[in-house]
């Protein structure tokens, strides 16, 4: 969230985050502030605009601007509304007159759950997954407790509603915290954890091997037992 707005600058302007991430059927807040200016007086209400991907934003029933700055709120975001947001003012003042305020630019990342387990045909490895509207330079961290092991950009795979599902794998070489991050530069946008407890499984139930030596044993006895009968016989 926005929190409350920081300093009086020079002149009027517009700051937005760089990332905003949003799960997929949440709400998700678009932030934008107006900073306050110390050498210009405000003459009129300002008259919001919003621009996503170069296109003027309609307001409609999933698009609310109900805060005291200028921030906007989608409601039950689906996939076609990631993209780049674009804030935008219409003021005027008692130095400049009348002009547009812009914004430098969100860029929403709407995702999915992200999935972190083992693969289904492989167990010594963890498969991390992860869909995304757009992937405008998205990178998987994957850890062993808390030391980095992989983090690079990982494999694609696109669909035709545009949505790409980013996947990664990383091996299981025993007891710890395993951990995938999905990141933009150093921006967090979801994770997930894996604990495994291998080692003290394998540590709990050791090989039976005097069952083994019994199984084997058994045959042996019953020819023993045959054979004994035999001579008995003649």
């Amino acid at each position: 969230c926005c929190g409350g707005f920081p300093a009086a600058v020079a002149e009027f302007s517009l700051r937005q985050p760089a990332v905003v991430a949003g799960p997929l059927g949440q709400n998700v807040l678009l932030p934008c502030q107006l900073l306050d200016s110390q050498r210009e007086k405000l003459l009129n209400r300002p008259v919001l605009y919003w621009e996503v991907n170069g296109k003027q934003l309609p307001f409609n029933e999933n698009k609310i601007s109900s805060s005291p700055n200028k921030s906007i709120e989608l409601t039950e975001v689906r996939w076609s509304d990631g993209g780049t947001y674009e804030c935008k003012l219409s003021i005027r003042t008692d130095k400049r007159g009348s002009f547009r305020l812009r914004g430098n630019k969100t860029t929403l990342i709407v995702h999915d759950a992200m999935t972190f387990d083992l693969c289904s045909r492989h167990d010594s490895l963890l498969r991390c997954e992860v869909t995304v509207s757009q992937d405008p330079g998205l990178t998987l961290t994957l850890s062993r407790n808390g030391c980095v092991v992989q983090s690079s950009a990982p494999s694609e795979r696109r669909a035709a509603n545009g949505t790409v599902t980013l996947a990664a794998t990383v091996p299981l070489t025993g007891n710890g915290q395993y951990g995938c991050q999905l990141k933009l530069h150093d921006v967090l946008i979801t994770s997930s954890n894996f604990h495994s407890q291998q080692t003290d499984e394998r540590r709990r139930y050791p090989e039976p091997w005097f069952l083994y030596a019994g199984l084997l044993l058994v045959p042996a006895l019953v020819l023993l037992a045959l054979a004994a009968a035999m001579l008995m016989c003649r």
